[in-house]
């Protein structure tokens, strides 16, 4: 405690070089954690626009369909098995979805046009809280109901079909048992997720039309699986296989490789800006208390010869390095969060600067966004206490050379 007051007393006894030494400390540390904060809100970005708004973070399907996808390799739908998924706590929602391949017609005589697509089969009910696809109507209105003949085109689609929200579309495939599958849809919506590619190439409907349309009655393609946490989505797949040994459990960082590598990318990225950002601290700060303690020397010296151990004299240099970073650490650290939450909740937009990027079955937003985790917060906050006595170390060494009798003569 008696350190702790002499240390303040210390500390105000020239207030410019203090403040100037925390104001590099604090601003340091907010700026840290807002660019922690930015990176993971990019990295959670193109994680979600890759799995959140079709793939899902898991997808169970029959094995080998993913490599070679035919319309009958399919599995039972069965609430059993729906329920069985979402009985643990770490699994958010599942959608079980039918995909199927077919020509879509709008249209009529010389005004036909005639697009292939991928028919999406989806249960509405079971999608809206999890994924982002009915999130994604920007006109009209999405699906609602499993059986009706509606049908959500995406934008692109839309626009190659020359096709508006009211009209009709035929629908031409092959049914899973050889027969024709032809049905007349109604366009209740468009849809755009900000990936072209997806979006000039996939319709939705519902499931139990698609299931009615192409012959395959209680059977679905893949189960997808929405996490809380999607990072945690390989060790809940090796759980699942246990559960579903003749199905094939695929994690989405096996599904988009491209995107996990992104993933370890930006995690590099963050430890070089940490070690950036507590480099510079720490050759700001280290230099500005040795230039403190050269101007002291001389009272270090008149304690010393009043019997103040050396001892005690590092403990004082080290205390004070503790109060300056604690300080700095809770201002800093409550800057840094008031930032990060503002930009979380109010992302800054910058669709007049760069558009919309279609990166490996994903997309980069033209935006800054933060998302701000007890990590983000806990980690650069400790870390900036514990660099006060750090940058106090030289001069503690120093402080062990200092001879009484020499200090006292040259001052």
């Amino acid at each position: 405690m008696v350190y702790a007051k002499i240390g303040f007393r210390n500390l105000l006894r020239n207030k410019r070089r203090t403040l100037l030494t925390m104001s590099a400390m604090i601003i340091a540390n907010a700026l840290l954690i807002f660019v922690l904060s930015m990176n993971a809100g990019m990295i959670w970005d193109i994680i979600g626009n890759a799995t959140e708004v079709i793939q899902g973070h898991i997808t169970v399907s029959s094995k080998g369909y993913l490599d070679h996808p035919t319309i009958n390799s399919t599995i039972v739908q069965s609430s059993d098995v729906r329920n069985r998924i979402l009985s643990s706590n770490e699994v958010k929602g599942v959608c079980g979805r039918v995909s199927c391949f077919a020509l879509l017609s709008h249209g009529q005589d010389e005004n036909c046009r005639t697009m292939p697509a991928e028919v999406l089969g989806i249960e509405p009910s079971e999608e809206m809280n999890i994924s982002r696809i009915s999130r994604s109507v920007t006109e009209g209105k999405f699906i609602s109901d499993s059986s009706a003949k509606e049908i959500v085109l995406g934008k692109g689609l839309a626009q190659n079909l020359n096709a508006a929200v009211g009209g009709e579309i035929v629908l031409m495939g092959q049914a899973a048992d050889g027969s024709i599958a032809a049905e007349l849809f109604r366009i209740t919506g468009i849809f755009d997720t900000g990936d072209s590619i997806r979006d000039s190439s996939l319709a939705v409907s519902g499931r139990k039309t698609v299931q009615e349309v192409f012959c395959l009655e209680n059977r679905v393609h893949t189960w997808n699986i929405f996490l809380n946490y999607p990072l945690k989505a390989k060790p809940i797949s090796e759980m699942l296989r246990k559960v579903f040994p003749d199905e094939e459990i695929t994690p989405w960082q096996k599904l988009l490789p491209q995107i996990a590598e992104i993933l370890q990318f930006f995690l590099a990225i963050q430890i070089i800006a940490m070690a950036i950002f507590y480099m510079a601290v720490f050759l700001v700060s280290s230099n500005t208390m040795y230039m403190a303690f050269l101007e002291r020397v001389r009272e270090f010296a008149i304690m010393s010869a009043i019997g103040l151990s050396p001892r005690r004299l590092s403990i004082l240099l080290l205390t004070e390095g503790l109060i300056l970073s604690t300080i700095s650490a809770f201002i800093g650290t409550s800057s840094g969060i008031i930032i990060s939450l503002y930009i979380q909740r109010f992302p800054i937009n910058l669709d007049m600067f760069f558009t919309t990027l279609a990166y490996c079955g994903s997309t980069i937003q033209p935006r800054i966004v933060c998302l701000l985790t007890p990590d983000l917060i806990f980690m650069p906050f400790i870390t900036m206490i514990l660099l006060g006595p750090v940058i106090t170390l030289f001069p503690v060494i120093k402080l062990s050379g200092v001879r009484p009798v020499d200090a006292l003569r040259e001052g």
